[in-house]
């Protein structure tokens, strides 16, 4: 459910599914929650609110999806031992002010430099999202090619141990 569709979400149909990710607050490269932007606003909407309560008495569950597609904020997160205990200190607060079931992250970058430090981050902020809840649940978004690339930006094999499961991009394959 991406923030520009709220506005039209009460005619979701969710019979059938079992998650639904709201698309999207953005992070930065300090690991915070960028508190601005359409996400920041549709994440605060009473709209997003709605679909919640819809959703949930439907018998679906409602994630949020923290987002990074910027490559230089994702090397300075992945540099920073930190960044996933206070990214998912963040994220615990930003998922139960709404009622939320867990976190979809969407990080998207190139290369192999950043993963043992993706590894980290998604550990962390997986240790602190079950730790409030264990019923919590952590995905992680992966490109199709994941599984099979070791110099991708992915290392399924370290991230595998701190997610729940994952949701691959495959996309305009």
């Amino acid at each position: 459910a991406p923030y520009w569709t709220l506005p039209t979400s009460s005619g979701f149909n969710l019979a059938g599914l079992t998650t639904l990710a709201y698309f999207s607050v953005d992070v930065d490269g300090s690991g915070a929650v960028e508190q601005s932007g359409s996400g920041w606003v549709g994440y605060q909407s009473q709209a997003l609110a709605d679909l919640v309560t819809r959703a949930h008495g439907a018998g679906d569950r409602v994630v949020l999806t923290a987002s990074c597609f910027d490559q230089g904020a994702l090397d300075k997160m992945a540099a920073d031992p930190t960044t996933g205990a206070r990214l998912g200190a963040s994220l615990v607060a930003l998922v139960g002010a709404k009622n939320l079931d867990g976190v979809n992250l969407d990080f998207e970058g190139k290369g192999n430099k950043d993963q043992a430090g993706l590894d980290a981050i998604v550990a962390g902020v997986s240790g602190a999202m079950h730790q409030a809840n264990p019923h919590w649940q952590v995905t992680m978004d992966t490109y199709a090619s994941s599984a099979g690339d070791p110099s991708g930006f992915y290392d399924i094999a370290g991230l595998s141990p701190s997610v729940d499961g994952f949701f691959v991009m495959a996309y305009d394959m």
